[in-house]
């Protein structure tokens, strides 16, 4: 705070005060206990600091005790002596409520005042007398008189520093929030669904074994979880999240977020719908993000811990809408001219790791799971709003394979079991061996036939040539390159017929983002994933109740009801593409939500 701006304050306060006599000593406290608890409140509030206000007094009254130049030591300060009003006596006024410690200090003396402290009458000595006392002459203050313009312009000039100073430190600004609190974006969004879940009258009942017989040479699994494929299912299921991103500097960026769906063991990484009626049981949340972000250069993004999917996806064949890779992902993104953008996307993602939890053996160490993702995008806008976007990527799974435990230890190789599926990837008991010499029908540890490393082909067209409306075509295609029968035969004992490709379209007409009433879109598309052709825990969680293993289509369509609150349905009907014995299975599922979010 300037010195000119405290110099200002006090200078304004002269001017209020000369509104009463130089010698109405009250109302000169009044005024000045009105400057201090002003200094005060911008204290308690935040928006001055306790150093910064108690300068701003010690200033005030310094240049209160000091006064203005006295009259007979200054030609100019002579009219204005002699325009003043001459001194009336007046009783001595009462003695007056108790200040603050440093109002108390800053407070003018008078000659009244230094009369009735020191016992005598009320009346003020004449002008002589004072001049005859120069003991008390820097105890004397003599206000002049004050033109009202002046006093005008004082309080004007004043008002213009006040405010220019308040809006260049962001504290005297009306409504104006802490400086961090700018520097940081809240996001949250709540989805209340009804589910219907229906199943045609030809599914067998216990549709399909869910693992691979391996006393039946060219059998397959079907991978399938289902406890019930036969009777109709009426579901209410909400999904709620919140979270932020915070700006830490201009390279640096944090972000935590929470969601509904469970946490730990036994949770869907992919889904974070939480089913209703459990007796109103609380739901639980668990960390759905957390993650920082370094961006040393415009061209590279360094994103570490559990963040959003960096990997461009127009479907949810290969990844979950939900999904929040754990790891560390790197992006490489250039203009390259003419309204094309290049991007490269690499990550080391952690899938489970395990080198502290089992034992390994000899000539067999303990492998911990990962993805190594590796993804190429170009993106071109060829007319105004109008955009084209490909990607190709390859998605490298380590060590996600099943292996069958030798005879005499069942339980060797149970770290290799699948730790989290949906349905449709090919499975196999771990301790097919034992079970068999035992006569144990029942599967102990399932473990994935097949590796997995996956070619993914993506592309995404949208034409604004309608703006607002626009047209959306999406494709997705997959291809599990780590699917080899040689090397399944050696690891397992039996062949397996490969079952190893999958595409995905879908066209939407309408608006992109649906943020205020009447925005509208609609989606039809069609799908088709085989068993084997992506790793089934981390694909879409709705069609086929999720998983792999199915074709069919689906229709959507979403209305905006009022501000950033969406109104959707969707309808998907899907049938199991591979099934052992001939079995058919199929679901159909209707979605009804109500979505808000800001």
């Amino acid at each position: 705070m300037s010195n000119r701006f405290a110099r200002s304050i006090a200078l304004a306060l002269l001017a209020a005060a000369t509104a009463a006599h130089a010698d109405d000593r009250d109302d000169q406290r009044k005024q000045l206990d009105v400057y201090i608890s002003t200094i005060n409140q911008l204290v308690e509030q935040g928006a001055l600091s306790r150093e910064k206000g108690d300068s701003l007094i010690r200033q005030a009254a310094a240049d209160v005790r000091k006064g203005p130049a006295k009259p007979a030591t200054t030609a100019a300060a002579a009219p204005e002596a002699a325009a003043a009003p001459p001194p009336v006596p007046t009783p001595a006024p009462p003695v007056p409520a108790p200040v603050p410690a440093h109002a108390a200090a800053a407070a003018p003396a008078t000659p009244a005042a230094a009369a009735s402290a020191a016992g005598e009458g009320s009346s003020p000595p004449p002008p002589s007398a004072a001049a005859a006392a120069p003991a008390q002459e820097p105890a004397t203050v003599r206000v002049p008189y004050v033109p009202e313009v002046v006093k005008e312009e004082m309080l004007e000039e004043l008002r213009k520093e006040v405010l220019a100073q308040a809006k260049t430190e962001r504290w005297g600004d009306p409504g104006t929030l802490p400086a961090w609190v700018s520097r940081i974006s809240p996001e949250a969004d709540f989805r209340l669904r009804y589910e219907l879940d229906s199943f045609p009258g030809t599914n067998q009942p216990n549709t399909a074994p869910s693992i691979l017989d391996l006393t039946s040479p060219g059998s397959y699994s079907s991978g399938y979880q289902l406890n019930n494929d036969q009777d109709t299912r009426n579901r209410l299921r909400l999904r709620a999240r919140l979270g932020f991103d915070a700006i830490l500097s201009d390279q640096i960026n944090l972000g935590v977020r929470i969601a509904s769906g469970g946490a730990s063991s036994g949770s869907n990484p992919v889904s974070e719908n939480q089913t209703l009626g459990n007796y109103d049981e609380r739901d639980s949340v668990g960390l759905d993000r957390a993650y920082i972000r370094y961006r040393p250069f415009t061209w590279l993004t360094v994103t570490g811990g559990r963040f959003a999917n960096p990997f461009f996806s127009p479907t949810e064949m290969v990844w979950s809408v939900n999904y929040s890779p754990e790891g560390l992902a790197v992006k490489f993104a250039h203009d390259l001219g003419s309204n094309l953008v290049g991007a490269l996307v690499a990550g080391a993602l952690p899938v489970q790791l395990q080198d502290n939890q089992v034992i390994s053996t000899p000539g067999n160490p303990t492998n911990s799971k990962w993805l190594f993702a590796y993804q190429g995008d170009l993106g071109w806008r060829f007319y105004e709003q109008s955009d084209i976007k490909f990607g190709a990527a390859w998605y490298d799974y380590r060590h996600l394979e099943g292996q069958m435990a030798p005879l005499l230890d069942p339980t060797e190789y149970d770290s290799t079991q699948a730790g989290f599926r949906q349905g449709g990837n090919s499975v196999f008991d771990l301790h097919e061996l034992y079970d068999v010499q035992n006569n144990i029908t029942t599967p102990g540890a399932l473990g994935l036939v097949s590796k997995f490393s996956e070619l993914n082909l993506s592309t995404s067209v949208d034409v604004a040539n309608f703006s607002p409306i626009h047209v959306i075509v999406d494709g997705d295609y997959v291809k599990n390159l780590g699917f080899k029968s040689s090397e399944i035969f050696n690891r397992t004992g039996q062949t397996l017929l490969a079952r190893t490709v999958g595409y995905q379209g879908a066209l939407t007409v309408g608006m992109p983002v649906i943020a205020v009433p009447g925005n509208w879109s609609a989606t039809f598309g069609y799908k088709h994933i085989e068993r084997d052709a992506t790793l089934d825990a981390l694909c879409d969680s709705d069609f086929m109740l999720g998983g792999t293993n199915s074709a069919g289509y689906y229709l959507s369509a979403h209305y905006g009801i009022a501000k950033n609150t969406v109104l959707g349905l969707r309808w998907m009907s899907g049938r199991a593409i591979d099934l052992p014995g001939g079995q058919a299975l199929a679901i159909n599922i209707l979605q009804l939500d109500v979505a808000a979010s800001f």
